[in-house]
C-alpha cells in the first residue's frame, strides 16, 4: 500500500547569507541535510562552479546549465573536455560551438541525454522544467524512455530512481516552478544512486576521474557512511556474512568448519528417508485408488467426494510443497560498496580472484557471502548449475516436490522437477498500467494484440513441458486498491475510468440525479465524471465499486485465458496470487473468486499469516465454484541466527518449527488447499539484499543459513509434514495444532472516552486536561504479529471535545523512536496506531468508505512529528508531540473529527474503534500489540472494537437530601424528596450492552441511615440466582461507601464498605452482601418487578458504615452502579464515577455531600 504526502519547508541558508523562504524542493523535508551542505557538498565535488555568492538558488535554471550539471555528476567532465572540439561540433546550429557549454550539449545529444526540439535546436537560454531537467537526469543514469519511463512519469520514475525524496512524486506530484534549488536537491540525491545499466555510483566515478579528492567526497559525508542516509546504522557483519553479534550453536567461526560441512553433510542428507513418490511428487498408486486419470500433464479432477485435486502427469494425487527461490541466490546478493567498513571482510573485485563468482554477474558492488562461503567448502568457483541440482537433491530429501516460484523455472524443466511460470504480463507491458497502481488496465482499446505477442513468447517454448505445473498470470497486484483510487482518475489517461463511468452511466439508466443521490454526489451530467475525481463516500458507491471490479476481473481473467489457450492447451492457470490483504474484503473476495473460478484451474494466494482461517479459504473455494486454492508464499522467522525481521516472527526454532507443521497440515486436511509454497530457500543478505540498495530486506526465513548450514530443528519438523502429506489430504491422520501466544479473537471490546478536562495542550505533557481519561495498557497479551520478551508495552488515553478526538499513549520501548520512514510505510518501525469508523458502528466486515486509519509516527525526522491517513487520498493537518521519556518516548496528538468523518461528537455518540502501538528496531517493526483487533485491521473491521463518548470524569459530586422518614416496601413514596441520578450505556465500566439497560438512582438519609431507591430498566429483568459474594454476578447495585479520607484516592481503606444488593428473589428474599468486612450487618431490603424491569429499595445503616457523625455537610467518599445479568452471569456494569476495580480501589469514586 503506497499514499503519500508533500511537505512545504522554508530553509535559512545561512552559509550563503540568503534566506530561502520560497520553495526549495519538495523532496527536501525527507532529507536531513540542510540547503546549505547540499550546496556545499556539491561545490567540493566540483559540480557547481563559479556560481556567485548566493548561487542564485530561486532563478530558473537554464537548459544549458542543466546540461553541464548533469554531465558533470556522471563524472564525464573529463572525457568532454578531453575532446572538446568534436564534441562542441555535435551541438545544434543554435549552439556557439565556442561558447564554454558547447561541448557537454555535444555529448549529451551524442549519449541520448538530450534530444533538442523537433527543429533541431537546443534552446540553451531557455528554462528547463522540471520534467525535463528529472528527464536528462534519469537518461544519464541509463534508463530508457518509454521502457523503464515515460515523459508524462519522469517525476514517478525520478521517485524510484531516488533522484526525489518526497512520495507524492510517484503518485505524478511535480513542481510548476523550478529553480536552480531545486535541481540542486535532485543532484545532491543523486550522488549515492546507482546507474541502473553499469551499477556505478557519481561520488565514487567523481573521485575515479579526478573530478574531486577522495578527501573532498569524505568531507560530504557521503563517501563512508552512504548507508547512513536512508536507514538506521546497519549491523556489523562478520568475514562469513553472518550477524557478527549474534551467538548461535551453528555459527561458523573458520573456514576449516566450511571444508568439514563438505564432509560431514554427505552423512546428513543420505540418512534422510523421504517416502516413495512417483516421477513428479505424485502419490504412487493413487491412480488407481481414486480413479485418477493420466494425461501426461498436471491437471486437477473432481474426486468422488466432491474435493477437486490436482494430478500428477502420471495420473497421480498431488499436493504441490513448493519452496520458493530454489535455485536461486538473488536475495543473498548484498551492496558493499560505500559501506565497506560494516564487513569484517571483503575480497578486492578482480576477474582472476578466487571470488570472482561471488560478485553479481561480474559487478563488484554486489557481492553474495552464501556464494563466499560455498567457494570456501568447495575449493572451486561457484556452479550454478551444479547448485541446481544439489538444490533439487535437498528439497526432495526434505519431502518438497516443487519449485514454488521467483526461481529460473528453464533449468527445473531441464532436470524434470515440478516447477511454476509467471506470466506477469506487466512486466513486458508496463506503459498498460492503470496510473499508479500494478494493475494492467485491460480496458486499454488493442491491449489483447499486445498481450497475444507476449503471451505466445512465454508459453510456447514449453507447452510440451512435463514437469510444468501451469503458470500464474501475476502476483500481488493492487487489487485492494483499485475500489479507493480508480474513481479519483481520468479517463483520458485510465481507460479502466471510462469503463467504469459507463458501467456507472448503465446502471442508473442515465440519470444523473440518481447517480448523485447515491454516491453523494453533485454532477449536472454523466459527461462529467470522465474526467472529474470521483469520491467514494457511500456505501452505495462502494456497491457500484464491487460490481466494477467484477466487471474488470471477469475482462481481465477472459482475455489471458482466451490467448493463453491459443498457444497452450496442456499447462494450467494458476491464479495471480493474491495480496494477503485482498482476501480480508468480502465483496472484494466474492468478485475476485467467482470471476477467476470461471477462467482459472486453481486459485493463488499469498497469505502471510500466522493462522489459517478454514472459514475464509472455504468461503473463497465455494465462491469459485470449487477451485481448489494454492497458499503460494508463507513464512515463518526467528531472531535465533540474528536475523530480526520477517512478515510473520515467532519466539525461536522450536515455534517456528511449530509454525510450519500447524499451517501446512492444517492446509492439506481443510479439503480446500491443493498446495502451499514456503518463502524461501534461503536466508536473505544480513546487510541487506541488493536490489533494495542499503535498506534491503534481510529476513531470516531461509531453509538454509548463509554459511549453508540447514536449520535442522526446523526442517526435522519440515519433514514430518511433508512426509505425511497425503495421509492429512486423504484425512488418514489427524492435523497437527498449534496454540500461537500472537492474535486475538476479540471484536467485543467497548471503551468509554471521556470528554476532556479543558483545553488540551498539544505538548506531549500528561496535564489536567487528561484527569478524567482512565490508561488503557497494552502488553504482549496483546501482541498481534511479530515477536516480544514484555519489554514493549503502551499506555493509551483518549479524551475529546467537540472539534477534536485526543490521544495520549505513553510507550515503554528498549530502542525508543525508531523510525526513519515517512509516508505509507511508517507503521515499519515505532508508531502508534488508530482505527475510527463512524458509520454502521455494528457491522463489522470491509474497512468502510468513511472509516480512517491513522498511524502517528514515534519519532522525529528532520526535527518533525509525522502523521500518515490510509483509506482515503486526503492528508489532514495533524497536531502532534513526540518526545523521549524514561523508559521509552510518549505520544500526544489532536485529530480532528472531521477528517474522520464524525459531524456529531457527543456524550453516548459511539464509533467503531480500536488502536495499538508498533514496535521497529531500526531496520523495521518487529511487534504490533492491537487493543481488540487483529493484523488485518487496515482493511477489515471485523474485529474493531467500540468507543462511546462520556461526559468528563469525574463527574463531582452528588447531594444526598435529608428525609423525613422513608418506608422500606419498594414504592417512590414521599419520603423520595430528591432527583434521580440516570446511568446508562455511557456508564459502561465493563460488558457490552445495546442501550437497554439502565437504572435511575435516588438517595436519602436521616440521622440512623443511608437510603437508596433504584429504578433499573432491564430487558431479563431479576435474574440473579447467588447468595454470598456471587452477588454480583447478575442483577443487583453496588454501593461505595468511605466514611475517612473522602480526599485521598488509591486502595480501599479498612474502614471502606462496598455493598452489593441482589436484584431478585430466592425463595421469596431479597439479599445484600457486604464486602471488605467479616461482618455481614443486617438490611432493610425490598425488591419489586416493574414495567420494564424491577426495583430495589434498601436502608443501610450508618454505623455499619462506620459514619458515626452523618449531618448537613458531612462528606463521603462514594460510588454506585448497576449489574446486569442474563441467567447465566454479569453481561455489563455500569458505574456513575468509578472503573472495573473499583471494589479494591477508591481512586475513581466520586463525593456524596448530605444535605
Amino acid at each position: 500500500m503506497k499514499q503519500f504526502f508533500s511537505v512545504s519547508l522554508a530553509v535559512i541558508l545561512v552559509a550563503f547569507s540568503l534566506n530561502v523562504a520560497k520553495a526549495v524542493a519538495v523532496g527536501d523535508p525527507l532529507s536531513a541535510t540542510p540547503v546549505a551542505d547540499k550546496v556545499s557538498a556539491l561545490s567540493k565535488l566540483n559540480i557547481l562552479r563559479n556560481e556567485g555568492s548566493d548561487y542564485r538558488l530561486d532563478d530558473a535554471l537554464t537548459r544549458r546549465d542543466a546540461i553541464v550539471y548533469v554531465v558533470r555528476l556522471i563524472g564525464k567532465e573529463p572525457a568532454v573536455l578531453a575532446d572538446k572540439s568534436r564534441y562542441a561540433s555535435l551541438a545544434p546550429g543554435d549552439v556557439d560551438p565556442s561558447a564554454d557549454f558547447a561541448p557537454y550539449v555535444g555529448f549529451a545529444i551524442e549519449q541520448g541525454i538530450v534530444k533538442g526540439f523537433p527543429d533541431g535546436s537546443f534552446r540553451p537560454e531557455r528554462a528547463a522544467s522540471e520534467r525535463e531537467f528529472l528527464t536528462m537526469m534519469l537518461r544519464a543514469f541509463g534508463h530508457a524512455e518509454n521502457e523503464d519511463f515515460t515523459w508524462d512519469e519522469a517525476g514517478k520514475a525520478a521517485f524510484h530512481a531516488g533522484f526525489v525524496l518526497d512520495p507524492a512524486y510517484s503518485e505524478g506530484f511535480g513542481k510548476t516552478r523550478f529553480t536552480r534549488g531545486d535541481a540542486f536537491h535532485f543532484l545532491y540525491n543523486a550522488l549515492t544512486v546507482a546507474h541502473k545499466t553499469n551499477y556505478t555510483i557519481p561520488i565514487q566515478e567523481l573521485v575515479a576521474a579526478g573530478t574531486a579528492s577522495r578527501e573532498a567526497a569524505a568531507q560530504t559525508g557521503l563517501w563512508t557512511n552512504i548507508h547512513k542516509r536512508n536507514s538506521a546504522e546497519a549491523p556489523t557483519v562478520d568475514r562469513f556474512g553472518q550477524v557478527a553479534s549474534a551467538t548461535f550453536p551453528e555459527k561458523v567461526h573458520t573456514v576449516e568448519q566450511l571444508k568439514l560441512d563438505a564432509i560431514t553433510e554427505k552423512a546428513y542428507y543420505d540418512s534422510l528417508e523421504p517416502p516413495k513418490r512417483d516421477a513428479y511428487g505424485g502419490l504412487p498408486g493413487s491412480r488407481e485408488a481414486l480413479g485418477l486419470t493420466a494425461t501426461g500433464f498436471f491437471h486437477t479432477e473432481r474426486l468422488a467426494d466432491g474435493r477437486t485435486v490436482m494430478v500428477t502427469p502420471e495420473g497421480n494425487l498431488f499436493f504441490m510443497l513448493g519452496v520458493s527461490g530454489a535455485g536461486s541466490i538473488g536475495d543473498t546478493y548484498t551492496l558493499v560498496t560505500g559501506r565497506e567498513h560494516i564487513y569484517e571482510w571483503l575480497p578486492e573485485y578482480s576477474a582472476d580472484s578466487p571470488y570472482a563468482t561471488a560478485f553479481l554477474n561480474g559487478h563488484k558492488d554486489y557481492f553474495s557471502f552464501y556464494a563466499a562461503n560455498k567457494i570456501r567448502k568447495t575449493g572451486k568457483p561457484f556452479d550454478t548449475d551444479e547448485f541446481h541440482k544439489e538444490t533439487i537433491g535437498r528439497l526432495t530429501k526434505w519431502g518438497f516436490n516443487a519449485d514454488g516460484g521467483w526461481s529460473d523455472s528453464a533449468r527445473f524443466i531441464a532436470n524434470d522437477f515440478p516447477t511454476v511460470r509467471h506470466l506477469s504480463p506487466l512486466n513486458h507491458l508496463p506503459e498498460y498500467a492503470i496510473e499508479g497502481l500494478y494493475l494492467l488496465d485491460i480496458f486499454t482499446p488493442g491491449i489483447e494484440e499486445k498481450l497475444d505477442a507476449v503471451i505466445r513468447e512465454l508459453v510456447e517454448p514449453y507447452k510440451n513441458a512435463k514437469s510444468l505445473i501451469g503458470y500464474f498470470l501475476d502476483n500481488e497486484m493492487s487489487y485492494y486498491r483499485l475500489a479507493q483510487e480508480l474513481p479519483g482518475k481520468a479517463a483520458s489517461k485510465v481507460p479502466s475510468k471510462k469503463r467504469l463511468v459507463d458501467l456507472l452511466k448503465e446502471k442508473y439508466k442515465g440519470d444523473i440525479e440518481a447517480f448523485n443521490q447515491a454516491w453523494a454526489a453533485e454532477f449536472t451530467s454523466f459527461d462529467e465524471l470522465y474526467e472529474s475525481p470521483l469520491r467514494l463516500a457511500t456505501d452505495a458507491a462502494a456497491a457500484d465499486m464491487y460490481d466494477f471490479m467484477k466487471l474488470f476481473a471477469e475482462t481481465y481473467y477472459k482475455t489471458i485465458t482466451d490467448i493463453f489457450r491459443k498457444y497452450d492447451q496442456n499447462h494450467m492457470l494458476l491464479g495471480d496470487r493474491w495480496l494477503g490483504v485482498t482476501m480480508l474484503d468480502p465483496g472484494l473476495r466474492e468478485a475476485l473468486c467467482s470471476m477467476a473460478g470461471k477462467y482459472m484451474d486453481v486459485i493463488s494466494y499469498n497469505y502471510y499469516t500466522y493462522e489459517l482461517d478454514l472459514a475464509l479459504l472455504e468461503d473463497m473455494y465455494e465462491k469459485s465454484g470449487g477451485k481448489p486454492i494454492l497458499l503460494t508464499e508463507f513464512q515463518f522467522s526467528s531472531a535465533s541466527q540474528g536475523l530480526t525481521r520477517g512478515v510473520k516472527i515467532v519466539k525461536d526454532e522450536t515455534e517456528r518449527a511449530a509454525a510450519y507443521r500447524n499451517y501446512v497440515e492444517q492446509a492439506a486436511a481443510s479439503g480446500y488447499v491443493a498446495g502451499v509454497s514456503w518463502f524461501q530457500y534461503l536466508d536473505q543478505a544480513t546487510s541487506g539484499r541488493w536490489f533494495q540498495g542499503y535498506d534491503g530486506e534481510n529476513f531470516g526465513t531461509g531453509l538454509l543459513n548463509v554459511a549453508d548450514r540447514p536449520y535442522k530443528e526446523f526442517l526435522d519438523a519440515v519433514m514430518q509434514t511433508n512426509y505425511d502429506i497425503y495421509d492429512l489430504v486423504l484425512g488418514k491422520k489427524t492435523p497437527f495444532k498449534y496454540a500461537f501466544d500472537t492474535g486475538q479473537s476479540a471484536g467485543d471490546g467497548v471503551l468509554n472516552i471521556p470528554a476532556a478536562g479543558g483545553a488540551v495542550v498539544i505538548d506531549g505533557e500528561l496535564d489536567d486536561a487528561w484527569a478524567a481519561a482512565d490508561p488503557v495498557t497494552l502488553g504482549i497479551d496483546d501482541l498481534a504479529t511479530g515477536t516480544d520478551d514484555g519489554g514493549f508495552g503502551a499506555d493509551f488515553r483518549f479524551a475529546w471535545d467537540n472539534d477534536h478526538l485526543y490521544v495520549f499513549a505513553q510507550l515503554t520501548d528498549k530502542t525508543p523512536m525508531q523510525n526513519p520512514h515517512s509516508g505509507a510505510d511508517i507503521w515499519n518501525g515505532d508508531a502508534i496506531e488508530l482505527f475510527v469508523g463512524g458509520s454502521d458502528v455494528d457491522t463489522g466486515g470491509a474497512i468502510k468508505p468513511l472509516d480512517r486509519q491513522i498511524i502517528l509516527r514515534g519519532s522525529l525526522v528532520d526535527g518533525k512529528p509525522y502523521g500518515h491517513w490510509y483509506n482515503t487520498d486526503t492528508q489532514s493537518p495533524l497536531d502532534i508531540a513526540v518526545k523521549d521519556a524514561e523508559g521509552g518516548y510518549v505520544i500526544e496528538a489532536a485529530i480532528p473529527w472531521s477528517a474522520l468523518n464524525v459531524s456529531d461528537p457527543g456524550p453516548g455518540r459511539e464509533l467503531r474503534f480500536d488502536f495499538g502501538a508498533d514496535n521497529g528496531d531500526g531496520t523495521g517493526r518487529i511487534a504490533q500489540l492491537l487493543w481488540n483487533g487483529v493484523d488485518g485491521n487496515h482493511v477489515s473491521r471485523e474485529k474493531w472494537g467500540k468507543a462511546v463518548l462520556t461526559d468528563a470524569a469525574p463527574k463531582g459530586i452528588v447531594e444526598i437530601p435529608r428525609t423525613t422518614g422513608v418506608v422500606i416496601d419498594g414504592e417512590l413514596d414521599s419520603g423520595w424528596t430528591g432527583s434521580a441520578v440516570k446511568l446508562g450505556r455511557t456508564h459502561l465500566a465493563t460488558g457490552t450492552d445495546d442501550g437497554s439497560f439502565g437504572a435511575d438512582f435516588r438517595f436519602a438519609w436521616d440521622n440512623d441511615h443511608l437510603y437508596v431507591f433504584a429504578q433499573l430498566t432491564d430487558k431479563t429483568p431479576m435474574q440473579n440466582p447467588h447468595s454470598g459474594a456471587d452477588i454480583w454476578n447478575g442483577d443487583a447495585i453496588e454501593l461505595f461507601v468511605g466514611g475517612s479520607d473522602v480526599d485521598a484516592g488509591g486502595t480501599i481503606k479498612p474502614l471502606d464498605r462496598q455493598i452489593i444488593l441482589r436484584g431478585s428473589l430466592v425463595d421469596g428474599k431479597p439479599y445484600g452482601h457486604w464486602y471488605n468486612t467479616d461482618t455481614q450487618s443486617p438490611l432493610d431490603i425490598a425488591v419489586k418487578d416493574a414495567e420494564g424491569g424491577y426495583v430495589i429499595e434498601a436502608a443501610i445503616p450508618w454505623s455499619a458504615l462506620n459514619v458515626s457523625d452523618p449531618g448537613p455537610g458531612r462528606e463521603l467518599r462514594f460510588d454506585f452502579g448497576a449489574d446486569n445479568g442474563d441467567g447465566t452471569g454479569r453481561i455489563a456494569q455500569l458505574l456513575w464515577n468509578g472503573v472495573d476495580g473499583n471494589h479494591v480501589s477508591r481512586e475513581k469514586w466520586g463525593k456524596a455531600i448530605l444535605r
